[in-house]
């Protein structure tokens, strides 16, 4: 739900720069996933939730990638 809610807010700023706000339900999803992951007796459903959860923390990396491209080096 996290990742749904990400992608409706990345369509909002289309072209423009994405705040760092939007990714927060992806990084809370994560978290609790993480934390689910624990009560689960079957290791294939540990698996299958680490991957989920590795996709709602690479989605960490899309706002910072947008907002350093404006930054000047020179």
């Amino acid at each position: 739900m996290g990742v749904l809610l990400f992608a409706w807010a990345a369509t909002g700023y289309r072209n423009d720069l994405i705040p760092y706000w939007a990714v927060l339900p992806a990084l809370a999803g994560a978290f609790w996933l993480a934390v689910l992951l624990e009560g689960l007796p079957d290791p294939g459903d540990r698996n299958s939730l680490r991957g989920i959860v590795a996709i709602c923390c690479v989605f960490l990396i899309y706002p910072v990638l947008t907002n350093v491209a404006y930054l000047d080096f020179a």
